[in-house]
């Protein structure tokens, strides 16, 4: 009985250490390492490196510890730089008079590095890591575009001023600025550069003042919209106040309603006054009905017009 009742504890002994192991054992694969957060702590300084494992014990405490993995070998970022060229701001033209640099970055992340990177994300989670990386290069592409090609001076040679910097320089400058987020880019492709036309740019310029009083047309049209619209809503509001007061009237005063509807129907009436002893007498109503009809039809006739007296001719002869 006893070594039955030893054989029970071992097993669970037993049950209870493959338990605890299969909750606190963590490995990471090839290029993956993971991030650990204890909602308690904050971000942890430990990080589990790629083709590695560990045991983090305080993952038995059920909504304690959780996990962030990431790859971080051959990361690829697609990212669409757009740089207006002046005249499409204050003209307010399309993408077609602005720069544009379609680029695939591929880099690496330094797993030593990913607790002081993690924090920087907006939401805290790598998938907010594309939405940093796109801000941060958006500011050196500024950057670059005004103080190293200053690509306003040299519209007719931009795409291959951009092309040749791409290919000799940028990479230099982008492991510059990430250094201390531990990013390291090793290569960049291009996909696609696409600099307005220098015919095109004069144009415009020559151009500018049409198109501002075009712009200045369509915001007073706009403008004039939106007032009438206001002035519609406050109409509106108006007589819905005047309709509300209206129905709390007749809520009190039901007799209202006949008030109402003589009204309404005052301007399309006409009266005749006669008088009051005329109702009883059928006789009189008749006549005094019969003179107004005939004085109706007196002032529709036109006036007599007074006949010419016939001259006397004498014709007896001599």
């Amino acid at each position: 009985m006893n070594f039955f009742r030893l054989r029970i504890f071992w097993l669970f002994l037993l049950g209870l250490a493959i338990f605890v192991g299969h909750q606190t054992f963590i490995k990471t694969g090839y290029g993956q390492a993971i991030l650990i957060e204890d909602t308690i702590w904050g971000i942890e300084r430990k990080i589990i490196p790629p083709e590695s494992f560990s045991f983090v014990f305080r993952r038995i405490i059920p909504n304690r510890i959780i996990l962030h993995p990431i790859y971080v070998k051959s990361k690829v970022l697609e990212f669409r730089f757009v740089y207006p060229l002046p005249p499409k701001e204050i003209l307010g033209l399309d993408d077609s008079f602005s720069v544009q640099i379609d680029l695939n970055y591929l880099y690496d992340l330094d797993p030593n590095k990913l607790p002081d990177l993690f924090v920087k994300l907006e939401n805290k989670d790598w998938n907010s890591l594309d939405s940093y990386l796109k801000i941060r290069i958006q500011d050196l592409w500024f950057r670059i575009m005004k103080e190293n090609l200053d690509i306003e001076r040299n519209i007719p040679n931009g795409e291959n001023i951009i092309e040749s910097f791409v290919h000799e320089n940028l990479l230099e400058l982008l492991n510059r600025a990430f250094e201390q987020d531990g990013i390291y880019f090793k290569k960049v492709f291009i996909q696609d550069i696409y600099v307005p036309r220098i015919e095109e740019y004069n144009f415009i310029l020559q151009q500018s003042n049409r198109y501002l009083e075009k712009k200045l047309e369509r915001s007073a049209i706009i403008d004039e919209a939106k007032i009438k619209k206001e002035s519609q809503r406050i109409l509106f509001e108006l007589e819905k106040e005047k309709l509300q007061q209206i129905a709390e009237l007749i809520r009190k005063y039901p007799e209202i309603k006949d008030y109402l509807k003589i009204e309404r129907i005052s301007n399309q009436t006409q009266f005749v006054f006669l008088p009051s002893d005329g109702f009883w007498n059928e006789s009189t109503t008749t006549s005094i009905m019969s003179e107004v009809i005939t004085k109706k039809q007196q002032e529709k006739q036109p006036p007599n017009t007074p006949k010419k007296e016939q001259q006397f001719i004498d014709k007896t002869p001599p």
